[in-house]
């Protein structure tokens, strides 16, 4: 699995996650993007072509967006084996709120 280090910032509402395969993911048959809470919270994907696209998602219709009160890692999970190469591109859509006093 690969990382992303306080990709979500404490704080922040995430209201979808979306992925593109930039390189051809090669050693899985796919992925996982979630939390380490929730390993496929938002993607579970089995496609490894260049141009791929996962839709912009929520973690759940039926919970809508998550609020983060800490940073929170992303992480990306091989499906099947490891990955050997490849490159996601990952977008996260959330919003922040400054304090008003």
């Amino acid at each position: 699995s690969v990382t992303l280090t306080a990709a979500i910032p404490g704080g922040c509402i995430v209201k979808a996650v979306s992925t593109r395969i930039v390189t051809e993911i090669t050693g899985a048959s796919g992925y996982l993007v979630g939390t380490a809470a929730s390993t496929s919270l938002y993607a579970n994907r089995n496609d490894t072509a260049v141009g791929t696209k996962a839709p912009a998602i929520s973690a759940s219709s039926a919970t809508g967006p998550i609020n983060y009160a800490v940073d929170t890692n992303l992480v990306i999970t091989a499906k099947t084996t490891n990955f050997t190469g490849g490159e996601i591109d990952v977008a996260i859509c959330y919003e922040t709120f400054d304090a008003l006093i």
